[in-house]
């Protein structure tokens, strides 16, 4: 052996051609690395460098032993993988006797794993509160039927009431403040007489009224006369709500106005009905006017009647 052929990092003397020094294990001619300082140290207690060609120096180790140091190597770790495998074995059979995890169980199968059935309480359903009732809706009760009057007949020359209704609402608008509310017709024996007779439900006063009776007797002087060839005469009554000075109330008879065929004649309506509506009153055969109402018309209300009645 060459004293000079020492290794640079432990002084070891080498053997001619050797690559790596026995002792230290090192390159044979690399030069010394000096120890890094605290600052450079791995959390593992090796430096950076020393970790990077940790691969290589085992690597160099390797091809630098004799053949039987590489046989012993390769024994020691065969004994060592079967001492393991061992050991294991023995791990899992008393793992399973003892119920823990066996080794070989998978952290995740592990963390997984439901626990042992056992019985749930169902979880509790929230119960519908009914709600408000629903009350049926009212019965609507129907209408009372209305009976309507007979039709006109196929002549609207026969006299019949169903025909002087007619015949009274087809000249209404002769008399714009005409009313046969509440109308009652009424056909005396033989066939020359009629009665008319209207309950109006609005009247301003006793002036209004007036008015009222005097144009219902000029429409139905021109629906009736010469219309119906048999009728003579008529009487047409406006019905009047009075209170007498005990209180009590009734409906009577507040005007009347008698008009006769032969006078109905000489009626020239279109002109008539421009005149003051006690004019008709004046024409007529006769007429009759309440007491109760007469009193409360004035005097220049009354036009050419100088009397409550006439005839």
């Amino acid at each position: 052996m060459d004293g000079s052929q020492v290794c640079t990092h432990c002084g070891a003397p080498l053997a001619q051609g050797a690559a790596w020094c026995g002792k230290c294990g090192q390159v044979a001619g690399s030069p010394a690395v000096a120890p890094l300082g605290p600052s450079a140290q791995s959390q593992w207690g090796q430096s950076p460098l020393a970790s990077a060609s940790m691969g290589q120096r085992v690597s160099d180790r390797w091809r630098g032993l004799s053949r039987r140091a590489k046989v012993g190597t390769a024994v020691a770790v065969v004994i060592a993988i079967l001492v393991l495998a061992v050991i294991g074995g023995s791990s899992s059979t008393s793992g399973g006797a003892s119920g823990s995890p066996s080794p070989s169980t998978p952290l995740a199968a592990m963390a997984t794993a439901s626990p042992s059935a056992s019985p749930t309480a169902p979880s509790a359903t929230p119960s519908i509160t009914a709600g408000p009732t629903v009350t049926a809706a009212p019965t609507v009760t129907a209408a009372p039927t209305v009976s309507l009057l007979p039709s006109p007949t196929a002549n609207p020359h026969d006299l019949t009431v169903p025909n002087i209704t007619q015949s009274l609402s087809d000249n209404g608008n002769l008399m714009p403040l005409s009313s046969f509310q509440n109308l009652k017709v009424t056909i005396e024996p033989g066939d020359k007489s009629v009665d008319i007779e209207a309950h109006p439900t609005v009247v301003l006063d006793e002036n209004h009224f007036l008015t009222i009776t005097a144009s219902n007797a000029l429409v139905a002087s021109k629906a009736i006369f010469g219309w119906y060839p048999t009728v003579l005469g008529i009487r047409v009554t406006v019905d009047a709500d009075f209170i007498d000075h005990y209180g009590k109330s009734s409906t009577e008879p507040g005007a009347w106005i008698s008009i006769t065929n032969a006078t109905a004649q000489k009626f020239d309506y279109a002109g008539m009905a421009n005149l003051d509506s006690t004019t008709v009153f004046c024409d007529a055969d006769s007429y009759w006017v309440s007491p109760s109402i007469w009193n409360r018309v004035s005097t220049s209300d009354r036009g050419c009647m100088t009397r409550a009645s006439k005839g």
